[in-house]
């Protein structure tokens, strides 16, 4: 018999319970239930890797297929493991599956064979531990999957293709294509219509920089920087540009190596004017050396973008970055969103800010920087940049979204654009 898994069923005592459970609160890609028009047939499927799935299964269910009798559950028979890259992403799971409801039976704590790991529940009893193994540290970078952030940023922008009416703002289904969600990712909570003026402010800062970016390249060849890239989709989207656009990509090496992985799954392959720049920033990678030694020249102008980064760094690390960007050749342009400190959103978005403050902290990555749009300008004056201005979401809105009668418009006094050009 060849050792092969595809498929680890549990058996539950409340299907439903347990779907919410793994979906709304892990995170997991599912179908949903299915199977319904067989009697002893509901099981919902989920999707853990490549050739590898979770089953949910009744335990009345599984007697019913097998002819045993239900017996008494035991969360010591079986433990499921769910290895990660570090030890912070293990705290970060642990607090994620806190917040679901799961039962900590261990917090996570240093283990006598030199890893670090924490012990949870589900809630049929089902034991998982989430484990950072130092000897399997390369195998978990390469299996790290894109955040929830990154997610749900690819998926908004392929929502608006497929759900919004013409014109549309941005066209990208790439990055739904690279997720591969599956077939009811439209019905997920965070594609509901509460989240209609989020997904616009999204369209309207990545539309923006795209235009900055193609404004440059109509100049002369062009090099394009993007901090915290996630899943985006510039060079798969404008492959008629070919080698006149130098696009770096800076992002954790994991979902990094992921998505290189995806690429060539799906025929895209890796462009030569696309360089993925894997940069470690737990253990104080420094960012621009490492930009350098991908082939960046920083003797040449390049447009350099962070968006939806800045409310996780602390001041002086946005400092730092300004002061670096600052020192680029005359001609180059930093585009950087910041959020506005949250008494001062508009209030039709407040709950929903606050909702996703929340989240973050949970996940271990909370807001830390909130600025008035007079103190970003002054940080970029103080960093050295020869120009600098805020672009108000109402700026965007107008030049984007004033013709659209379907409501889609990103929030005023949310978040805001500083471009800085040296």
């Amino acid at each position: 018999m060849k050792p092969r898994i595809t498929v680890l069923t549990l058996g539950v005592d409340d299907l439903d319970a347990s779907l919410r459970f793994y979906r709304e609160g892990l995170g997991f890609a599912t179908e949903g239930i299915v199977g319904t028009e067989f009697e002893h047939g509901a099981v919902v499927f989920i999707q853990l890797q490549p050739g590898l799935r979770l089953a949910l299964w009744p335990r009345k269910s599984i007697a019913h297929d097998t002819g045993l009798a239900v017996g008494p559950a035991s969360s010591t028979e079986l433990t499921l493991g769910h290895n990660v890259a570090s030890r912070k992403e293990v705290d970060t799971v642990m607090a994620r599956v806190a917040l679901a409801g799961a039962h900590i039976v261990k917090p996570a704590h240093d283990t006598f064979w030199g890893g670090y790991s924490g012990y949870f529940q589900d809630p049929d009893g089902h034991l998982w531990e989430v484990v950072w193994n130092p000897q399997w540290q390369e195998e978990a970078e390469m299996v790290a999957e894109p955040d929830d952030t990154a997610v749900r940023t690819a998926l908004w922008r392929a929502l608006h293709v497929l759900a919004d009416p013409p014109p549309h703002v941005l066209r990208d289904e790439v990055g739904m294509h690279l997720v591969a969600p599956p077939a009811n990712w439209a019905e997920r909570p965070d594609m509901s219509e509460f989240t209609k003026p989020f997904r616009a402010s999204i369209l309207a800062r990545a539309r923006f920089v795209e235009d900055l970016v193609l404004e440059q390249l109509a100049q002369g060849d062009a090099q394009y920087v993007i901090l915290g890239a996630g899943l985006d989709t510039f060079v798969q989207r404008h492959s008629q540009l070919g080698t006149r656009l130098q696009v770096f990509e800076i992002d954790k090496p994991g979902p990094q190596a992921w998505k290189r992985k995806r690429l060539l799954e799906l025929g895209l392959g890796v462009s030569p004017a696309l360089h993925l720049v894997p940069v470690d920033f737990e253990a104080g990678a420094d960012w621009w050396k490492q930009l350098a030694a991908a082939g960046f020249d920083a003797s040449r102008p390049a447009v350099v973008a962070s968006l939806g980064v800045s409310m996780y760094l602390t001041q002086e690390a946005i400092v730092a970055t300004l002061r670096q960007v600052a020192a680029l050749p005359p001609g180059s342009t930093f585009v950087m969103s910041f959020m506005l400190p949250i008494e001062r959103l508009d209030s039709a978005i407040r709950p929903g800010v606050e909702r996703a403050a929340a989240g973050a902290r949970a996940n271990g990555t909370p807001f830390v920087s909130f600025f008035m749009p007079e103190e970003i300008l002054a940080l970029a004056r103080t960093a050295g940049f020869k120009e600098f201005r805020h672009v108000p979401s109402g700026v965007l809105a107008q030049r984007y979204f004033a013709d659209r009668s379907d409501g889609l418009r990103p929030p005023d006094n949310a978040e805001e654009l500083l471009v800085a050009r040296t």
